[in-house]
């Protein structure tokens, strides 16, 4: 877990330094790591079939739009803008999807996740002309936000779910959640690129591209899959928060993005917000299929 925080908080700033657009980016991204996924599952996880596809095949949706959301967003937003609003993810788990994980939010929940939003409205509004801050920018973010919290629900749940009737293994789960990934995010560039367009990615873009489809995209998220075994959602999204400080702390001095002590201020709002909501138990039902 230690190791997937230090991952996820590296992925947005290295991001950061791609120069090239968004969708051209996030499809050589998932064919990167699609032919490196499915070899480490026939080499340590086993075989897949088209059950296992189909189980992974709503998170990877969710998972490839949640990387194109991010991959536009900071190419107009700072770091410290994506990672404070990104925090925010714990309490939409519970808020947006609560219900398909068999817990409902009490008003303390809600309570906790409005100061939260608070504290990002803080971030987002107390650094001034050097926030680099755009409507769209946010808008993307939050687009991420939702990507990534359903990708992180349908995840749980089909690793967790006793009614699957089988077992899946991460590096099978990672390979099917990738091959969707890659599927949905070629039939998107297939319609808004053309062939010339991959022209723009070259030179350092393939280092930082390695960094973040072999660092990221495989060896974290197949780590972060195996800890859903093991970890209850409530305290694994409490330990993904220190991911956010990490990423703030690594975009200050690789692209000179410093935070005022009121985005400081506002971003310890947010996680403490957070770290009540997933400290506090939810009410317990039965979950929709």
């Amino acid at each position: 877990m230690t190791l997937v925080i230090i991952l996820w908080g590296a992925g947005p700033p290295v991001t950061k330094l791609i120069s090239a657009p968004p969708l051209v980016g996030v499809t050589i991204r998932f064919w990167i790591v699609l032919p490196l996924s499915w070899t480490a599952c026939y080499l340590f996880g086993g075989k897949m079939n088209w059950k296992i596809i189909r189980m992974t095949l709503p998170a990877g949706i969710f998972f490839s739009l949640n990387q194109l959301f991010i991959f536009a967003a900071l190419q107009r937003v700072t770091v410290s803008v994506v990672a404070v609003v990104m925090a925010m993810q714990p309490g939409a788990v519970l808020l947006i999807a609560g219900r398909l994980l068999g817990e409902r939010p009490t008003k303390l929940h809600v309570l906790w996740t409005v100061v939260g939003l608070g504290g990002v409205t803080v971030v987002l509004l107390g650094g001034g002309a050097e926030l680099q801050l755009d409507l769209f920018g946010v808008l993307l973010t939050l687009g991420a936000l939702v990507g990534f919290t359903l990708y992180y629900v349908f995840t749980r749940r089909a690793l967790t779910n006793p009614d699957v009737g089988m077992k899946i293994d991460p590096l099978q789960w990672m390979a099917g959640s990738t091959f969707a990934g890659a599927i949905t995010v070629t039939l998107i560039a297939a319609i808004f690129l053309k062939p010339q367009d991959f022209t723009s990615f070259g030179g350092n873009d393939w280092w930082f591209m390695l960094l973040v489809a072999v660092g990221v995209g495989v060896i974290s998220h197949t780590m972060m899959a195996w800890c859903h075994q093991y970890i209850t959602a409530s305290r694994s999204s409490l330990y993904v928060l220190a991911m956010h400080v990490i990423a703030i702390g690594i975009a200050w001095p690789l692209h000179n993005e410093p935070m005022v002590m009121l985005q400081i201020f506002g971003a310890v709002v947010v996680l403490g917000a957070v770290a009540a909501v997933v400290s506090l138990p939810a009410i317990q039902v039965r979950p929709q299929r």
